[in-house]
């Protein structure tokens, strides 16, 4: 019998006297001689010097098995939750336009492009300064505005500049929300925007399908009212945005703009995005609907992300 079954079989009996006193008892005659080597092999558990398997003698229900194995947890992909989907891809921070609630990890910086080539284009640098804070800057350029004078076409030259910073108010394993504030200037027109986003992953510890949601306030400054007078508009903005797959992934970013009924407009975007620890692109294509129709065919975008 393996000496480890042995003693186990003991301590059970031993701990029921009833059924351990109706079990043959062993005359002394049968008893092996009590030596040295017989009393350690009893403390034990192990076979005398005549090779006779000795029980443990301990007091009863002493006996302890030994513990299974700990299981091999599976293999991962990095961490779980928002955790992982931000180390997995650099573009965590945004859907395409629109933004999500997760931040540059601490002491990272973040690069962006995005627009159409060679027409408008955005460039940004941000950086982590907490896990939780992020702050950028970005230039802007618009070269598709032309004008007509009669026989003459030319174009003018449209410039931005961008100031924002986005900060993590509430955070577990798979839902945060953030605050963010961006101050946005287009030639002499000042734009500020306050959001407030959250980020949720929709199947749990694996977090490849991840939704956002977010309500702005679009301030204009400047602007001109039904009259013709210079006014301050506000402007709200709801929208929301899904991304699904792991290395490519589907992106879907959805945002109704406007002040009232009577100026309302929905921008939407649907495309790709390769998606990396350092480096992320999208393409795809934005429109814009207004009461039920196109309003501009769909355009083609470009979008690439980096983290050092």
């Amino acid at each position: 019998m393996n000496h480890r079954v042995a003693p186990a079989i003991t301590a059970f009996l031993l701990s029921f006297p009833a059924l351990a006193s109706a079990s043959p008892q062993p005359s002394a005659a049968d008893e092996p001689a009590a030596t040295a080597e017989n009393d350690d092999a009893a403390a034990t558990g192990a076979s005398d010097s005549r090779g006779v398997e000795v029980a443990y003698a301990g007091p009863p229900g002493a006996f302890e098995p030994e513990p299974a194995p700990a299981p091999v947890p599976a293999a991962t992909d990095g961490e779980a939750g928002l955790a992982g989907f931000r180390d997995r891809d650099a573009a965590s921070g945004r859907a395409w336009g629109s933004p999500t609630a997760l931040t540059a990890p601490r002491g990272k910086v973040q690069l962006g492009y995005w627009g159409v080539p060679s027409e408008v284009g955005f460039a940004t640098v941000g950086y982590g300064v907490t896990d939780r804070l992020q702050i950028a800057a970005g230039v802007g350029w618009d070269h598709s505005v032309s004008y007509d004078c009669f026989d003459c076409t030319y174009q003018q030259r449209t410039t931005a500049a961008t100031l924002s910073a986005k900060y993590q108010v509430a955070r577990r394993a798979h839902t945060a929300v953030a605050l963010q504030a961006s101050w946005l200037t287009v030639d002499d027109t000042a734009l500020s925007t306050w959001s407030l986003v959250a980020t949720h992953c929709l199947d749990g510890d694996a977090c490849k399908v991840v939704g956002s949601a977010h309500l702005s306030f679009l301030i204009e400054a400047d602007a001109y009212d039904s009259y013709g007078n210079v006014a301050t508009a506000v402007h709200g903005v709801v929208g929301g945005s899904l991304i699904a797959g792991n290395r490519l992934k589907a992106v879907l970013d959805v945002g109704v703009v406007g002040a009232d009924e009577n100026d309302r407009f929905t921008l939407a975007y649907g495309g790709v995005r390769w998606a990396g620890r350092r480096l992320a692109g999208d393409l795809g294509f934005l429109t814009a609907i207004q009461d039920g129709d196109t309003e501009t065919a769909p355009v083609p975008l470009l979008s690439v992300s980096g983290r050092l």
